[in-house]
């Protein structure tokens, strides 16, 4: 091979670990459900981060009700969560301080496809959950998520 041929080998193979640094860095990592291992969308609105020591210092990331109630099973004093607000789904609140909107058939088109039920849509206000209620025309405001949970076993 002549000096030519070197460098544009070179030059493209600098090139090809180059954009595989960008991609693996600019694209999001997949979030998978710590219970049933199934993949959580970034912009899922029914996720639950668990944190507690006992679990380890990385939070949990809990895709629905159903796995929730296994961890929940498992440690029964677990009571920092956070859930993913409704509304914006990339934030996250406290989820004893969260109004739920349970029980509702029709929100689930919204909630997204790979959402599992029963649903509990977390909103921050109370006025955020009741204009829910009202665009879907079912489903019961809970305060808390505990209650939601006992609203939800019934």
């Amino acid at each position: 091979m002549c000096q030519e041929e070197m460098k544009k080998i070179s030059l493209l193979t600098s090139l090809m670990i180059l954009m595989t640094g960008f991609y693996t860095t600019a694209l999001p990592a997949e979030t998978h459900c710590n219970v049933c291992s199934m993949k959580i969308l970034e912009n899922s609105r029914q996720h639950f981060l668990v944190r507690d020591e006992s679990l380890g210092k990385e939070p949990l990331h809990i895709c629905s009700v159903t796995c929730l109630h296994k961890i929940k099973q498992f440690n029964s004093k677990i009571s920092n969560i956070e859930v993913a607000q409704f509304n914006e789904p990339l934030k996250f609140l406290k989820a004893d301080k969260a109004f739920f909107l349970v029980k509702s058939e029709k929100i689930k088109d919204d909630a997204g496809s790979m959402v599992m039920p029963p649903i509990a849509a977390a909103f921050t206000t109370q006025k955020e959950a009741q204009a829910a209620q009202k665009k879907y025309g079912d489903g019961t405001i809970i305060l808390g998520l505990e209650n939601a949970l006992k609203s939800i076993e019934k």
